[in-house]
């Protein structure tokens, strides 16, 4: 692969922001672009993939941000008690605190894109993107265990209270079965235009120290994209944000229309851990069968200072134990590889397990 030329991005990205602050984005020219950065197009779709990758490298980084200390206050607000919020909250109405305020301004280029200039591209209206969708507010659970409960535990659910008990989360240690589903809707009117939006789901996954758990999601019943078919959720004891992303760790946003209901389905599936569980099935099976048949022949308290010849009278068995041996080592090792290889992604050998932005297994 041929090496990038040091300051070649910065340039383009430099020239690229005047020319979409003085034309908007549909009327800019990657050609004016390409020429004033000293390059070529081609250069431009090597980097960046198109115009609208360029758009977005300039702009998402700071929508990025903004948005998760949007949520951050959100969330700040929600925590105080009503004498307090009754006091802020003309604070609030008019903007947000000076932090919000001022993090804009320090990023007005990038904002006044987004306001003024990104018409044609999937950031048009973007501040009324934002939905919230409450993850213990589900319309349809496939299993009775699949109930809301509470956390107080963190200020990261919403709603959170550290003294009462509120339902906040939903699914918890129980949601762990193949198969088991929680579908979450987002209701006519929730949205303020037709768009792409993008998922994001804050989530809890403590059950599974040093592997991921897999969920599948449905966007009104269908799965839309590969990416979708499983999302993984690494090991964390704290709360945390999974977007869904490709493989080059860009997120993946959906098509929504405004005015008609919408469903979010999520379903828990074994991934790529589910070969080693049915082969463990399979040989727990063939041990109960053979424990089965040397009990018969020793009964079930076997006299310690007796012979009972059980390998000849039960021919197979040192043979299939054997088996059984192979079988489970080839399992261990498949099973250490993923350890090994979560491992390298994320630099750690034991790490990993509503807005149209949050839903979870214990989800806020």
């Amino acid at each position: 692969m041929a090496k990038q030329i040091e300051g070649v991005s910065e340039r383009i990205l430099t020239c690229a922001k005047a020319e979409f602050l003085d034309k908007g984005y549909t009327d800019a020219s990657l050609r004016v672009i390409a020429a004033a950065a000293e390059t070529s197009t081609n250069s431009i779709y090597v980097r960046f993939g198109g115009k609208e990758g360029l758009f977005s490298a300039i702009v998402e980084p700071a929508l990025n941000e903004m948005t998760e200390r949007f949520l951050k206050i959100q969330e700040a607000f929600h925590h105080m008690d009503r004498d307090a919020q009754a006091a802020r909250m003309a604070e609030y109405a008019d903007g947000g605190p000076a932090e919000l305020v001022d993090y804009i301004y320090e990023h007005l280029d990038e904002f006044r894109l987004l306001l003024d200039a990104s018409y044609g591209t999937r950031f048009h209206n973007f501040v009324d993107a934002l939905v919230r969708i409450e993850g213990e507010n589900a319309v349809y659970k496939s299993d009775s265990v699949l109930s809301p409960t509470y956390d107080n535990s963190t200020s990261a659910v919403s709603p959170s209270d550290p003294k009462h008990m509120v339902y906040n989360t939903i699914g918890s240690g129980n949601w762990k079965k193949a198969l088991q589903t929680i579908t979450w809707q987002v209701d006519a009117g929730t949205l303020s235009g037709d768009g792409w939006y993008k998922l994001g789901i804050k989530a809890r996954q403590e059950e599974m120290r040093g592997f991921y758990s897999n969920r599948r999601i449905y966007i009104d019943g269908q799965v839309l994209c590969q990416e979708m078919d499983q999302v993984k959720f690494y090991y964390n004891t704290d709360f945390q944000m999974t977007n869904v992303q490709d493989s080059d760790g860009e997120d993946v946003y959906v098509y929504l229309t405004a005015g008609e209901d919408h469903t979010i389905t999520m379903e828990a599936i074994p991934g790529e851990i589910g070969d080693s569980m049915r082969q463990l099935d399979a040989i727990v099976l063939d041990l109960n069968t053979y424990y089965r048949k040397i009990v018969m022949i020793t009964g079930p308290e076997p006299d310690k200072y007796t012979d009972y010849y059980v390998h000849e009278k039960i021919p197979e068995l040192v043979d299939e134990f054997s088996r059984m041996s192979a079988e489970l080592k080839e399992i261990q090792g498949h099973i250490e590889e993923l350890q090994r290889l979560r491992g390298r992604l994320s630099g750690t050998d034991d790490g990993h397990s509503g807005q149209v932005r949050g839903r979870s297994f214990e989800d806020s």
